[in-house]
């Protein structure tokens, strides 16, 4: 109580007020002590894993910006062109994406809608991994997973596909990445024509294009636009993805276009002949669609040895996090002047093999074998996921070598996560011919995981199905 001016007592209302505003605000600004402990960590990804396992709705604000900051991080204390910068970046936005999954999305999203370049890059590189997850089940499991993603499927979509028109290519790469994510046809037409505008710009371009492959249904129609990709020429010093990205394309209209159109033919046949002895895996693809339409030679030599008397490998990283820091490797030794011996593994990246300090731990490895005279194409080893934790990996295997060969075929390997169990599950029957084409394609209902169907092309023409349990002949 207070005396006024006559001597009467009245409350101390205003000062009870501010100090009561002074506790609430004092509480709001103090930080989470969970996210405090995990900046006490010297690395950046530890920090970053460790706020990954802070699951809470009313921390996910504060989580989603611990990462940020950390991803700021990365970029400074390593350059953009550095790999492990760019690592530690996607790494951080992929927690947050975790933490969306789990929560809600509406920090990431208010970040690509308001955020600088760098934010928007998190954002959208962070939605999509949210939607990945709920696609998997990963986030919450099961039917509750599937709801979600289908309720984030319009929001998400829509703000990724505004991003296709920002003048930064890497928030264009990651709006690629974000929409294709989603599946939608009806994102189709604003992505061939986002990749149309940088045609010109290969690695652009070309994360443009198999992000488009994503999106479910396509039609002739809307791609055809791609076909100036085919017709333009290469540039004076083309890139790796300059090559690519044609591939690429010539693989998109391969699997929607039917062997009457033949107005593909001489795009097919022309950027074959540009790529000519300088990719043979690239051309290949574009003679491969020549092929299905109708005019195109068998695939050419292009004087590769591919039976060097060295060993090589091929790896490519588990960007989905299943299981940890790890990446799908293939590797291939000499084992006489024109045989090679081979090894599929599933490394961790993140531990050195005790027995070998120049090499990755293995989770799990097979030895690949095949019949005398054949090849592993280790440089096109896919892996897809299929669902509840397994993942589908296809080894394309050839009779002769990549340039010339007299059959194709493919071994089905199903990766079990749960139990770092590595089976072989078919081997497909093999297409014959010299120009033969064997493409193994994954489909499913729209948000259903299980059956899913795999396709295989060529000569010999199948269908297996993915029940869940185990790969079995389609009925």
């Amino acid at each position: 109580m207070t005396r006024d001016t006559m001597g009467a007592m009245k409350p101390n209302v205003v000062l009870m007020v501010v100090l009561v505003g002074a506790l609430v605000e004092s509480a709001a600004a103090a930080p989470d002590p969970r996210i405090a402990s995990c900046r006490q960590e010297q690395k950046l990804r530890k920090q970053s894993a460790c706020l990954s396992k802070i699951v809470d709705a009313a921390a996910t604000q504060a989580v989603i910006d611990a990462q940020l900051e950390i991803a700021r991080k990365a970029l400074v204390a390593r350059p953009e062109q550095s790999i492990s910068g760019r690592e530690d970046f996607e790494y951080a936005a992929e927690n947050a994406g975790i933490a969306a999954a789990k929560t809600s999305i509406d920090r990431l999203t208010a970040h690509v809608v308001k955020g600088d370049a760098t934010a928007q890059r998190f954002g959208l590189r962070g939605l999509a991994h949210a939607l990945s997850l709920l696609r998997m089940g990963y986030a919450n499991g099961g039917e509750r997973d599937r709801q979600m993603r289908a309720d984030l499927l319009g929001p998400i979509g829509g703000t990724c596909r505004e991003r296709l028109e920002s003048p930064e290519e890497l928030v264009i790469t990651e709006a690629f990445r974000c929409v294709g994510e989603t599946r939608d046809r009806q994102h189709a037409a604003a992505m061939v024509k986002a990749i149309a505008k940088v045609a010109d710009r290969g690695k652009l371009a070309r994360a443009g294009v198999l992000a488009l492959r994503d999106l479910e249904g396509l039609d002739v129609a809307t791609v055809k636009p791609l076909i100036r990709i085919l017709e333009n020429p290469l540039p004076a010093a083309a890139s790796s993805d300059d090559i690519w990205v044609r591939a690429d394309v010539c693989r998109l209209f391969s699997s929607v276009v039917a062997g009457s159109e033949r107005w593909a033919q001489l795009p097919a046949k022309t950027a074959a002949e540009r790529i000519g002895k300088s990719n043979s895996q690239a051309r290949e693809a574009c003679e491969q669609l020549g092929a299905k339409l109708g005019r195109a030679a068998p695939p050419a030599s292009s004087s590769k040895n591919w039976f060097p008397s060295q060993r090589f490998e091929s790896c490519r990283p588990d960007r989905l996090g299943i299981l940890g820091d790890a990446e799908v490797c293939v590797f291939s030794e000499p084992a006489g002047p024109s045989t090679r011996k081979y090894r599929l593994a599933i490394e961790d990246v993140s531990k050195l093999d005790p027995s070998d300090n120049t090499r990755h731990a293995a989770i799990v490895s097979t030895d690949l074998r095949v019949g005398a005279g054949e090849y592993i194409h280790v440089e096109a080893v896919a892996a897809f996921e299929l669902s509840d934790g397994r993942w589908l990996i296809i080894v394309p295997v050839v009779a002769g070598n990549p340039d010339s060969y007299t059959a194709k075929h493919a071994q089905l390997h199903v990766l079990d996560t749960a139990t770092k169990k590595l089976v072989l599950a078919q081997t497909t029957t093999p297409c014959r011919g010299a120009s033969c084409q064997q493409d193994v394609q994954l489909s499913r209902k729209k948000g259903v995981e299980t059956p899913v169907d795999i396709l295989v092309g060529g000569d010999a023409k199948q269908k297996l199905v993915w029940d869940g349990k185990a790969l079995r002949p389609s009925r």
